[in-house]
């Protein structure tokens, strides 16, 4: 039996329930309150039978507190907002942006598992393409050598990419064509350049958060869903996140699955403000935890099936490549000057 537990109740009383008959309905016992680890209230067991008790407890019931998560979260985001107005005396654009983005990546690599990394600059394909500069980039732990590296800024094997996160002060329409293509030069590099039809198994999560937009929510996902109408499936966009607004999340009708696969559905885009329960109110928290956790699942999950990246494939590739060019090259300009030839 689950037994809802509120440890932001100052409350030194504790209930436990027990479904055994022999322990009867409910016990109540006194706690006395010792010096606070962590989130949770610390105590001491007074005496032996509240000991008995507790551990009893433990195997009947367990204490539950649903909306843990999504208080902590909630209390993560109001520092973003404070950060984010604090930062906006900074008169320098470039600086202001940087530290901006450093707020975001602390509590996106707080997150992560260990076995990835993040990182700021480009991907690079083995046919010497490249793609714009992004925010950030969340790198396979084990396979993330770095071919260029110059102070901040990286150039990246794509197959080290599992995701990327473009990071706006204010998300407007220009900001967020400038989003998108920053998206699709990304992606691009998972296909063949002379094969824009074979289907790559390596999916790679772009996603967009902005600390402030002048839209709604609903303005942004029409102005969104329009310009994803002019962009090839596999090049679009997994997520949005407006902070203070909530998220959108491809969903068809607006059904949200806890799966990550649901971002890479390429339906339209809908608005999560938030997820709640009679119990839980709606919390932007809980939208924040929907696009953070689709995101690093997404992670976790790819860089499983992702092989290490053939640096030696990255020399050879292109100067192949481009021997081959220039051998079609030359028999055309034979078969040119052999029909100027027949022509005279």
């Amino acid at each position: 039996m689950l037994d809802i537990c509120d440890t932001s109740s100052a409350c030194d009383l504790a209930v436990v329930r027990h479904s055994a008959t022999k322990w009867g309905s409910c016990r109540r016992f006194n706690l006395k309150p010792i010096q606070a680890v962590g989130i949770e209230r610390g105590y001491s067991l007074v005496n032996y039978s509240d000991f008995i008790s507790e551990i009893s407890s433990f195997s009947y019931s367990q204490k539950v507190d649903s909306s843990f998560l999504v208080k902590w979260f909630q209390g993560t985001l109001s520092k973003l907002e404070e950060l984010h107005k604090q930062q906006s005396i900074i008169t320098h654009p470039r600086h202001r942006g940087d530290a901006r983005e450093d707020g975001f990546v602390e509590i996106i690599s707080s997150m992560i598992p260990s076995n990835l990394k993040t990182a700021k600059g480009y991907a690079v394909n083995k046919h010497a393409a490249k793609s714009r500069e992004q925010d950030l980039l969340i790198l396979n732990g084990m396979d993330n050598s770095c071919l260029i590296k110059t102070n901040s800024i990286g150039y990246y094997p794509i197959e080290s990419v599992l995701a990327s996160v473009e990071i706006k002060s204010n998300l407007n329409l220009p900001e967020l064509r400038k989003s998108l293509v920053n998206c699709a030069s990304l992606k691009a590099l998972t296909r063949h350049p002379f094969d824009k039809e074979k289907d790559e198994k390596t999916r790679i999560f772009c996603s967009i958060f902005a600390y402030d937009s002048a839209k709604e929510l609903k303005s942004l996902s029409d102005d969104l869903n329009k310009l994803c109408n002019d962009i090839p499936p596999h090049l679009r966009p997994n997520a949005f996140y407006i902070l203070g607004k909530g998220a959108l999340i491809p969903a068809a009708d607006k059904t949200f699955c806890f799966d990550h696969s649901q971002f890479f559905t390429n339906h339209m885009f809908a608005q999560m403000e938030g997820i709640g329960t009679k119990a839980i109110p709606v919390s932007e928290a809980s939208a924040f935890l929907y696009f953070a956790g689709g995101l690093i699942d997404h992670c976790r999950s790819e860089g499983k099936l992702r092989e290490a990246p053939s640096l030696m494939s990255y020399l050879s590739v292109p100067f192949i490549f481009q021997h081959q060019v220039e051998e079609i090259m030359e028999k055309n300009k034979k078969i040119k000057q052999s029909e100027e030839g027949l022509l005279e």
